[in-house]
């Protein structure tokens, strides 16, 4: 829990976010895991916020993760 309120933070600080072009690409994932259902998993995704909040989540805070380790390494190379 407090990691994930600091790692909102962090993404929130320096702007970060996921385009919906992000997001689609994930529920195209998540669908594909489910052969011969990828058009239902899509549209549950797609129609169902509090499911796609939850494909969101992770997302944003790998993403801001991945911000933070590239911002770490430029400082550890300077």
């Amino acid at each position: 829990m407090r990691l994930g309120l600091l790692l909102s933070e962090l993404g929130m600080a320096n702007k970060i976010e996921i385009n919906r072009d992000e997001l689609m690409r994930r529920v195209a994932e998540e669908a594909r895991r489910y052969p011969g259902q990828e058009r239902e998993v899509f549209e549950f995704y797609t129609k169902n916020e509090q499911a796609l909040a939850q494909l969101r989540a992770p997302l944003y805070e790998d993403k801001v993760l991945i911000s933070f380790s590239k911002w770490l390494i430029s400082m550890t190379l300077k």
